[in-house]
């Protein structure tokens, strides 16, 4: 997992409702974006942080927004 990985604005939007526990499409419906681009945004959310798991994903998201340590 990258750590230090920076995301941008969209992208962590993406990633947050995704760690959260919203479908692909409530956050797609919640974001006003097209499924697809939610789907693309999201790989390119896994590849910069090296993850391949939501519950990964819900990790980084939560270690980010209280900034606790991943280790």
């Amino acid at each position: 997992m990258n750590i230090d990985a920076k995301l941008g604005k969209r992208q962590m939007e993406v990633a947050e409702y995704i760690a959260f526990g919203y479908s692909i499409k409530e956050t797609a419906d919640k974001l006003n974006m097209p499924v697809n681009t939610v789907k693309s945004t999201l790989k390119a959310v896994y590849a910069k942080l090296g993850i391949q798991k939501a519950t990964e994903l819900s990790t980084w998201v939560f270690c980010k927004r209280f900034d606790i340590p991943l280790s």
